[in-house]
Parts: structure tokens; C-alpha cells; sequence
């Protein structure tokens, strides 16, 4: 009896024990987090379901960075540091919770969670979870298995796609819109000089022009349900021109349909010879460098190499976090670099001294003093 007692019990266990990992299998599922960009990716099956931004660990260092597994899933946590009770509005960690294996630890220690601070969203604030709104974690929540593969990374702007491919998992590549360029009517770009376009009825035969100028049957047959664009109709010949030959002007075998006219002016304008205008260059004003102007009191130039949040002064006199994303490529103006707390100021707030993130050009000491004898005496 104890022997059937103990394998029941073993059985039972083997069950709850395999169960996450065959859901997990069964539905595909796999979860990318770009720390370049701070987006989420959602897969299943092959498919890219949905992406979320999200906020990541406010230096490079804090989140980690790998392929990791969601080992547990907790509704409501207590936020345990701060002594705030799971459901609570004020707890930091929202009211969802997927734990995962990162660095030694078993889903206690990071996790995609929700947040008490939705204006964080987005931007390099956590000690190295990676937060979502609290709708987004809770669909993801309600959709997502138990070992659930999570890849974490900095992965630029490559798409989720390639990411996902790239890792092993058959992610469906879905294919872009065309975009139409130029000019265009219906969603199909025009040519210069083009009427309209002829649609193949019956198989026919392209015709083009020999030596002596006369039209010649080619080997060439064009199929039913082809288009093509139409550049001369001639009557007297019974001939339609589709630019690398022509066919017989036969409405039994074609359709011809022809642009309106307002739209073949537009080509004609867009394709006529154009000036280029002649672009004067801006004329720097005051005291410039390298043909940009200076401010009174700029000491040099920072440009954002990774997304930096903008900080700004309270009333108590302390910074704190803005809802503007600097944006890499950027230029600012600064004005001082205060290494004691580690902030650059560019007029409108500060941002972090991080080299990681930032570039510091400073101006060379003679133009700083001609910028600063140009304001002391201007008025």
C-alpha cells in the first residue's frame, strides 16, 4: 500500500512539475527586450503578436543582459523593501509579476513587472527590472507560459524578427507595405509620360520595332491578369505603346484605362526639368564656432549617444525625472559640468555625466573668452 501510496504521489508531482514547460513548448512563445530601444516583443507560434515599451535598468549594467526563462508568475506581490502590500496603488511592482532565472536567481529578484509610475514607461529608471504598464503586464500575464524563453539585449535597430531568428526561434517574417514614391495614383507610382495602364485579357504577343521601323512579332507573350503602364495609344496603327514594345489595340484580349487628365498634368509637372534652388547658408550671428552660434556663458557642446532622459529642478531645489527623451544624434548647448553629482547642464535641465550615453566637445579656451568679452559688452 505505501509503495502505491508514494508512486501516486510521484506521478502527481511529475505532472506539475513538467506541465509549464510543455505549455510553453506547445504554444511557441518567446519574449524579446530591446534595451536600445526599451520595447517588448510578444511571440507565439511564429508570429510577432504585440510590443510594449517598456523601462529598463537606469545604467547598462542593471539589466541583465541574456537568454533567460519566466520560472514564475505572481499576481499581486508585496513590495517587501518598502513594507507595501500586493494590490496596493502604491506598490512600485504593479500587480503582476513574471519572475526570471537571470543571474543565479529564481524569479525574487528580476521580473517584468507593472509600476506605480507610468511616466517611467520608456525611459533607463529600474534598478534592473524591466517594468511595463500595468494593462500591458496583465494581458502579457494572461498570456504567457511558464518557461517562456526571455531574450535580453541591445540589440540597435534591428528588427524582432532578425532578433528572433538569430536566437533559434522561427520567427515569420511579415513584409512591409509598399510605399509608394514619387508620384502616384490608386497606390501605384507613375512614370514619365505615361497615360494609363492596359490589363492582359488574352494572351498576347509583344511587338517591338526592327531596324528598318517597321513592328515584329517577338517571342515574348504577355498573360492574362498582367499590367502594364501605357504610354501612347495609336489608332491609325492600332498599336498601344507599354514602354518596351507594343501590342495590338485589341479590346477584345486588353483593357486600357487611362489616367484622368488632372493626374497626367501632375506627372507632367513632376517629371519637367527642375532648378535647383540655390541654398544660402545660414549667416551665423554674434560669436560663432564652426559656423554654430554660441550662448552667453556655453563652455561646449554634449551630443546624445543613447537615450537620455532630461532632468529638471523641483521646487525643493533637487532633480527629478522629466517625460523628455533625449534622442541620440542630438545636439545641445552646455553651460557646466558638475562632476560632484555627475550632471551636464544644457539650459533647459541636465542630463547625466555618462560617457556611455553622451559626447562632450568642449570650446577652446580663446573662443570662450571671445564669447565671454562679446556678452560682457553687449547690451
Amino acid at each position: 500500500m505505501r509503495k502505491l501510496v508514494f508512486g501516486l504521489i510521484l506521478a502527481v508531482l511529475m505532472i506539475f512539475c513538467t506541465t509549464p514547460a510543455a505549455f510553453a513548448a506547445s504554444k511557441n512563445q518567446l519574449i524579446i527586450i530591446n534595451k536600445s530601444t526599451n520595447k517588448l516583443a510578444f511571440f507565439e507560434n511564429g508570429k510577432l503578436v504585440k510590443t510594449f515599451s517598456v523601462a529598463t535598468g537606469r545604467k547598462d549594467s542593471y539589466t541583465p543582459e541574456g537568454t533567460f526563462n519566466i520560472v514564475n508568475k505572481i499576481k499581486n506581490r508585496p513590495y517587501y523593501k518598502g513594507g507595501i502590500p500586493g494590490g496596493d496603488p502604491r506598490n512600485p511592482l504593479g500587480d503582476r509579476w513574471l519572475g526570471l532565472n537571470a543571474r543565479g536567481t529564481y524569479g525574487t529578484t528580476y521580473a517584468i513587472h507593472g509600476n506605480s509610475n507610468p511616466s517611467s514607461i520608456g525611459k533607463y529608471v529600474s534598478s534592473g527590472c524591466v517594468r511595463m504598464y500595468d494593462e500591458d503586464v496583465r494581458w502579457l500575464f494572461s498570456q504567457v507560459e511558464l518557461q517562456t524563453k526571455v531574450i535580453i539585449g541591445q540589440f540597435k535597430s534591428q528588427a524582432f524578427e532578425t532578433v528572433a531568428n538569430k536566437h533559434g526561434y522561427a520567427a515569420k517574417s511579415v513584409s512591409a507595405p509598399h510605399v509608394c514614391k514619387g508620384i502616384c495614383f490608386e497606390g501605384r507610382e507613375l512614370s514619365k509620360g505615361q497615360l494609363g495602364f492596359v490589363t492582359i485579357k488574352k494572351p498576347m504577343t509583344l511587338l517591338k520595332k526592327n531596324e528598318s521601323g517597321k513592328y515584329e512579332v517577338t517571342s515574348t507573350t504577355l498573360q492574362p491578369g498582367a499590367v502594364y503602364k501605357v504610354y501612347n495609344v495609336d489608332t491609325k496603327i492600332g498599336a498601344v505603346d507599354i514602354g518596351g514594345g507594343v501590342i495590338d489595340h485589341n479590346l477584345a484580349r486588353i483593357k486600357v484605362d487611362y489616367l484622368p487628365k488632372e493626374i497626367i498634368q501632375k506627372v507632367e509637372q513632376y517629371f519637367a526639368p527642375k532648378t535647383p534652388p540655390v541654398a544660402n547658408p545660414p549667416a551665423c550671428k554674434g560669436v560663432c564656432f564652426e559656423g554654430k552660434e554660441l550662448s552667453k556663458g556655453q563652455i561646449g557642446f554634449v551630443e546624445i549617444k543613447k537615450p537620455m532622459t532630461l532632468l529638471k529642478k523641483n521646487a525643493t531645489g533637487k532633480y527629478e525625472v522629466t517625460t523628455t527623451m533625449l534622442q541620440p544624434g542630438a545636439v545641445y548647448k552646455v553651460y557646466n559640468v558638475d562632476t560632484k553629482i555627475g550632471a551636464v547642464d544644457i539650459g533647459g535641465g541636465v542630463v547625466d555625466l555618462n560617457l556611455d550615453r553622451i559626447y562632450i566637445s568642449y570650446l577652446p579656451t580663446a573662443v570662450i573668452e571671445k564669447a565671454n568679452e562679446y556678452f560682457g559688452t553687449k547690451r
